[in-house]
């Protein structure tokens, strides 16, 4: 600690400060007197030194003298560096303390800093300069190494290697507070390794001679750019790095972040985009062969927490079912529907015997909901192989079917269960039925076990107990089709009103999966299609997905049928564009009526609305507006609009057909 000191009476009183790294140490007090002390902790060694340096000058003001061998604060400031261009050395000095002053991780504002003094082309030359005089604590501050690495080839080999040598010995120190480094290798980031790779590059020998010299976490970084740049390194170091990639991978969401990371082919450089996890494998396996590749990665995921499966899809893969098991039911999200199938894909995708999945499946002993529904998962995959085998399913499997896995949100589970179902003998699914039926409130997991094997008399008890309940998800209803709508007619009207929207989209459901089918469908529930409500209840909010259903169940209906609802709808709908956009259903007849019948409703119709509707109908729309241009030829601020919302292509071809019948 340096020290300062005053007269105070007939006493002398002292003041010592000393920095180290990130902590502040105060002692002060009268000499002969036990003293005080203080510490303060910095978010880095930067600021920690930018507050003694000013305590230093404030204690001076208030009459401290430094003590012999201790510099007072005039000679504590940096050492005077060269001129750069117009900039002078007590310019340069002031602008490297506001450089060190912002600590951030984003270059951002240390790059708006240096715009103030240099051009965009001259600033990361400044920026250099200042690192080469020792005038900014680079080493430090990850802000500025974010710049630097931005333009390595810009400094001296040598420069690059005095500044990666004063880097610190715990990678934790170079970055600020909230910050999280990830990486291929443990402690490095992208900043340091565009620095490495750069130098490296140009004199790999300095290295060799002085590697020494660096921190443990920029020798593995180093070593990471030797394998990329093709050199060959000991097989006790190749296997720590492959080691370390493994780790990163599968820690959080992965390396796949899209950067680009620099390699050396036929002899130049090329930069690889890290997006999928085959580009990272790609990087691993010069590191080591695909079998030790492999070997790390599945090492690593059951030691790791991962954020999502995309990131250890390797592993997934390469591991053994028991494995598999260990993985899938450690704590993560699915997410959604997407990521839901990735994981199905991957377990069916995979080659293991029905007995090996099952033996996996009895291996989740444990009681969490993740880990009850891949024991599900992985049991349903099973029942199907036996059954593809011509092998009977063993008994044994039932117990493990709950069908909590089994879900009409994320209904990318139906598929497995029912191909699992379906390899049951009937009788076996409705005892899983039956049993489910005969626990409180779980009547919906019945129905689950029926998918494969319905039975009339065990659906309508458990529609009976949905009847003014109606919690059956809509999807798993559908899912049954034909089968359930004649118990859905039965229930409609006793189902509570402030619950019926639920009960519309099970029909809506059954309908489409009927139509997909190609079941028929009775007459009466065209009146169930609508699309300004469900069950009564307005429908204020409308998507693609809504339409999409309605547009399968339409698509199964006889083309009067058809005909007849859309131009129904088409009349009486508060807004018609959301039957508007699938009129193609419709014969050429049925579509020029439903054209015609909106362009006369047009004045209520909201252009948005109307706009998306008829790009839908594409260049079949015409020959409509031909027939139906009576109803808005005068209106000069429709045609302005259409000439607006139609395709140019779709505009010029209903032009041309005005002009071959006489029309202008």
């Amino acid at each position: 600690m340096q020290r300062w000191t005053r007269p105070q009476g007939e006493q002398l009183e002292f003041w010592e400060v000393g920095a180290e790294g990130q902590v502040l140490r105060e002692r002060w007090g009268l000499e002969g007197q036990p003293p005080q002390t203080r510490e303060q902790h910095c978010d880095n060694d930067a600021t920690c030194e930018r507050i003694r340096l000013r305590m230093v000058a404030q204690r001076e003001r208030e009459g401290f003298v430094a003590a012999a061998g201790a510099p007072s604060s005039a000679s504590e400031k940096r050492k005077e560096i060269a001129a750069f261009g117009e900039l002078t050395p007590k310019k340069l000095a002031s602008i490297a303390l506001k450089l060190d002053a912002i600590v951030s991780s984003d270059s951002h504002k240390h790059r708006m800093e240096l715009a103030k003094a240099a051009s965009w082309q001259d600033a990361p030359k400044l920026l250099w300069h200042l690192v080469e005089h020792r005038a900014v604590k680079a080493e430090s501050n990850l802000g500025l190494l974010s710049l630097l690495a931005e333009s390595p080839d810009d400094a001296p080999v040598e420069l690059l290697f005095e500044l990666l040598a004063r880097l610190p010995r715990d990678p934790k120190k170079l970055y600020p507070k909230g910050y999280t480094a990830r990486y291929f290798t443990d402690g490095s980031c992208r900043e340091v390794d565009a620095l490495l790779f750069s130098a490296a590059r140009r004199a790999e020998g300095l290295f060799a001679a002085r590697e020494a010299e660096l921190a443990p976490w920029v020798r593995d970084g180093l070593d990471f750019v030797r394998g990329r740049m093709g050199i060959e390194l000991a097989p006790d170091t190749k296997k720590r790095i492959l080691e370390q990639i493994a780790r990163n991978q599968c820690t959080q969401w992965g390396l796949t972040m899209g950067w680009e990371l620099p390699l050396v082919e036929g002899g130049g450089v090329v930069q690889q985009r890290m997006q999928e996890t085959e580009d990272v494998r790609a990087v691993a396996l010069r590191f080591g062969t695909p079998a030790e590749w492999s070997a790390a990665i599945v090492r690593a995921a059951l030691e790791q927490k991962f954020d999502g499966v995309h990131s250890i899809r390797d592993a997934l893969v390469a591991c053994t079912a028991r494995e598999l098991a260990a993985l899938l039911s450690k704590p993560f999200s699915f997410g959604d529907n997407r990521t839901l199938a990735y994981v199905i894909g991957i377990v069916e995708g995979r080659d293991d015997s029905p007995t090996e999945l099952l033996d996996a499946a009895h291996s989740l002993v444990d009681r969490t909901d993740l880990g009850k529904q891949i024991r599900e998962l992985l049991a349903v995959v099973a029942a199907r192989r036996f059954a593809e085998r011509g092998e009977p399913v063993p008994e044994s499997l039932d117990a493990l079917l709950r069908f909590e896995f089994f879900s009409g949100v994320y209904f990318e589970s139906i598929r497995p269960y029912i191909a699992g179902l379906r390899a049951l003998p009937r009788e076996r699914a409705h005892a899983l039925a039956r049993e489910r039926l005969a626990q409180p409130f779980q009547y919906q997991r019945a129905l689950a076990a029926l998918i494969a094997h319905p039975d009339d008399a065990l659906l309508r008890e458990i529609f009976e107990k949905d009847t003014t309940n109606c919690y059956l998800e809509p999807r798993v209803v559908g899912e049954l089709g034909s089968p359930a709508l004649e118990h859905l007619a039965r229930i409609y009207e006793q189902t509570p009103r402030d619950r019926r929207r639920s009960r519309a989209q099970q029909i809506l459901q059954a309908l489409a999966f009927a139509a997909d089918r190609g079941e028929p469908i009775d007459p009466q529930w065209d009146e169930h299609v609508r699309f300004d409500d469900e069950g009564g209840e307005k429908l204020e909010y409308w998507s693609e997905e809504y339409a999409a259903l309605r547009r399968r169940v339409i698509a199964g209906l006889p083309i009067e049928r058809r005909n007849a609802l859309l131009l129904a709808r088409l009349e009486k709908d508060k807004d018609p564009t959301r039957s508007l956009s699938i009129l193609n259903l419709c014969d050429d007849d049925a579509f020029e009526r439903g054209v015609r019948v909106v362009l006369e409703r047009r004045s209520g119709v909201r252009r948005p609305e109307l706009r998306a509707a008829l790009a839908a109908l594409g260049e079949r729309l015409v020959p409509a507006l031909v027939a139906a241009q009576d109803t808005f030829a005068k209106d000069r601020e429709f045609v302005a609009f259409l000439r607006e919302a139609l395709p140019a292509s779709t505009w010029e071809t209903f032009e041309r057909a005005l002009k071959s019948v006489g029309q202008s």
